[in-house]
């Protein structure tokens, strides 16, 4: 039954077509969270009571109802224009970016917004799909996988390719609505994400049986029930205990609006710059700050050097003044280093420079987790690009350590975070581990006009203070600047595109959370249980260990096997696999090349004799134009290996599965 709307018998009302089940979805989604917040010099909002998030709980139900009972290949086309939607509303700002800043055609921007959009889409839309093979496959109710099969795309999505870019998970809806936004300290924004799909799932189940005029399926009611009402009572439980007393730092935000577009900081004049932070420092000194945070890259100069040990030649302050306790001063560092060849590699670094009394630098903070085609031009295309266009790109950091200082007498620790390092989870929960008493974030979010980016990227950041239970200090550009506390509540919030300097008392109130110990535990899991079951479905079943293999083949499982283990060895024993995204996309792309291969073989199912195919000629085509570009060994490697994966895919392709005895 192909058409949505035979689900429905005689008499029944009956579902619109699946597109605009689809498209109806993506709305919900999209809407669900920050669109168009702040305007221009005010506060205007579109929705100031924050509950469009609870849009989350229901956006998904339409989508599902789409795929109920459908195959596979409906259930990606449902989940891709659903996401396709729903991605287009939420990263909106791109076409901003590209158009208004970027100084390129409208057309140009709506093309880039459509191709990450898609990019993104077809990410998510994995996980529809995977869902129904699984469901048909084991016989399992559709809204208890597809919970599972969607926490494993999200998870996937955190650290996928080119660095990974999570932006607009479900979750994240939560962060407007406090009470259903506690359950982040348990699960995470992932978890978060997949207690929504479960409501909607629940949901979609018991519409589809009422439906068909079915019995309504009491698992999917307790499932939809329990997850808003366990959601609802720990939020009220969590928000209930005081996190205002106790210990305090006095903080002083700095929000000078130095707004040039894409231009450089030094492009407006120096001293202008100078004066204007002079002028809000004298003010937060005579309010007593004790910590004053500037913005990221906002010290105007070409770059401070990276081994600076104090800041007293700098004019950081205006003379006469006594500086604050602590200053963090986000500024561009830079080095050079003589090279394996003789010649002196320059390095520059968006970094944080945190002094005390006396400017004394007790540390220095690099970004690690770049923008992709922002700060630098991610593997593989870097080298591909350089053969036509000379580029300079940032160098990333290597540590995610707190930096520790000293405020009235006390120790504590300033775990930083520098422009979109807080859309991931993983890096606030690894400074939190680390010691951090609370993070500090400098952000520039000037690239993105006036749209819901910056508010989307404030929420962000209420996410993580939940999930790691410290609290933020943020200050930025031109906004949004504010402080954040461990339950998600932000204060002292500033309009965009003004000059506003934020002087408050923020509690260092600290609290262990689960998310804190055990990271995206329930993420993991889903991953897991999807990849079991899905190769296990894949793989065709409980014959798949006695059917009669050929030596190609058998060869061809080894490979894959050896490739994907050591895709994944590599990436979780290399120390920096985790700061390093060339070598996280790597792994990702070994790993993903031997599951194809290794399954692929083993099935001897007509997608798995396709895949062996397939990846044999891209190994080959990625392998020749990396031999082009770099001329490393391991080019070469990499495009013999795609001959030897050509030749044993069609040898094995020439073989046909024999039938069990008996069957």
């Amino acid at each position: 039954m192909n058409d949505s709307a035979a689900l429905a018998p005689r008499g029944l009302p009956r579902l619109p077509p699946w597109p605009l089940l689809a498209v109806l979805s993506g709305l919900l989604v999209g809407l669900s969270q920050p669109i168009l917040i702040e305007s221009i010099g005010g506060k205007a909002v579109l929705d100031g009571s924050g509950l469009t998030g609870l849009l989350a709980f229901v956006g998904l139900v339409p989508a599902f109802l789409a795929i109920d009972g459908q195959g596979p290949k409906r259930a990606y086309g449902v989940g891709f224009v659903t996401w396709l939607v729903a991605f287009s509303c939420i990263v909106h700002w791109i076409l901003t970016t590209v158009h208004v800043y970027g100084g390129l055609p409208l057309v140009v921007g709506a093309a880039v917004l459509l191709l990450l959009t898609s990019a993104m889409a077809a990410y998510v839309a994995a996980s529809f799909a995977v869902a129904r093979v699984i469901s048909r496959s084991f016989g399992v109710a559709q809204w208890l996988v597809l919970p599972i099969t969607v926490g494993a795309v999200e998870i996937l999505r955190n650290y996928g390719p080119v660095g990974g870019f999570p932006w607009g998970s479900l979750g994240h809806s939560f962060a407007t609505v406090p009470l259903f936004l506690q359950s982040a300290s348990l699960v995470g924004v992932t978890g978060l994400t997949m207690l929504a799909v479960a409501v909607n799932a629940g949901l979609a189940a018991v519409i589809a049986a009422w439906l068909r005029g079915e019995w309504l399926p009491r698992g999917a009611i307790a499932l939809a029930v329990g997850v808003v009402v366990g959601m609802a009572t720990f939020g009220h439980m969590r928000l209930s205990t005081d996190i205002s007393s106790g210990p305090s730092i006095r903080i002083a935000l700095l929000q000078p609006n130095v707004n040039e577009g894409l231009a450089d900081l030094t492009r407006e004049p120096k001293g202008d710059i100078l004066d204007r932070f002079h002028d809000m420092e004298r003010d937060a000194l005579a309010q007593g700050a004790d910590v004053i945070l500037w913005p990221e890259g906002s010290f105007p100069t070409r770059g401070l050097s990276r081994d600076l040990k104090d800041l007293t030649k700098i004019k950081l302050l205006p003379p006469g003044l006594t500086p604050p306790q602590v200053s963090v001063v986000g500024a561009s560092a830079v080095a050079s280093a003589p090279g394996p060849d003789g010649k002196r590699t320059f390095h520059r670094h968006n970094s944080a420079f945190v002094a005390d009394q006396d400017l004394v630098v007790k540390g220095r903070f690099d970004k690690t987790h770049l923008v992709p085609f922002g700060e630098y031009v991610p593997w593989p295309f870097g080298g591909i690009v350089r053969q036509f266009i000379p580029l300079g790109s940032l160098t990333p950091g290597d540590n995610l350590r707190p930096i520790e200082v000293t405020v009235d007498g006390a120790t504590a620790k300033i775990g930083i975070m520098i422009c979109y390092e807080g859309v991931f989870p993983e890096i606030a929960r690894t400074l939190a581990n680390g010691g951090a008493t609370f993070f500090a974030n400098l952000t520039d979010d000037r690239w993105y006009g006036v749209s819901g980016m910056a508010t989307q990227h404030l929420l962000m950041y209420a996410l993580r203070a939940v999930e790691s239970g410290r609290p933020v200090a943020r200050a930025t550009n031109t906004g949004i600047s504010g402080w954040i506390d461990i339950h998600g509540g932000i204060h002292q919030k500033t309009a965009m595109y003004e000059s506003a300097l934020v002087i408050d008392d923020m509690p260092t109130i600290t609290a262990d959370t689960l998310y804190l110990k055990l990271g995206d535990w329930l993420a993991l899991l889903a991953l897991l249980t999807t990849l079991a079951l899905w190769f296990w479905a894949m793989l065709g079943g409980k014959d798949v260990v006695s059917r009669e293999r050929g030596k190609p083949t058998i060869i061809l499982v080894t490979i894959g096997a050896v490739a994907a283990v050591f895709g994944m060895v590599f990436w979780l024993t290399t120390p920096s696999a985790g700061l390093d995204e060339t070598r996280s996309t790597q792994s990702m792309l070994l790993v993903l090349a031997g599951l194809l291969v290794g399954v692929g073989a083993l099935s001897q199912k007509p997608w798995g004799r396709r895949a062996v195919l397939v990846v044999g000629p891209c190994c080959i085509v990625f392998g020749a134009v990396a031999v082009v570009v770099s001329k490393a060994p391991v080019a070469f490697a990499v495009c013999a290996m795609g001959f030897v994966l050509f030749f044993l895919g069609r040898a094995h392709q020439a073989t046909r599965p024999s039938t069990p005895a008996g069957a």
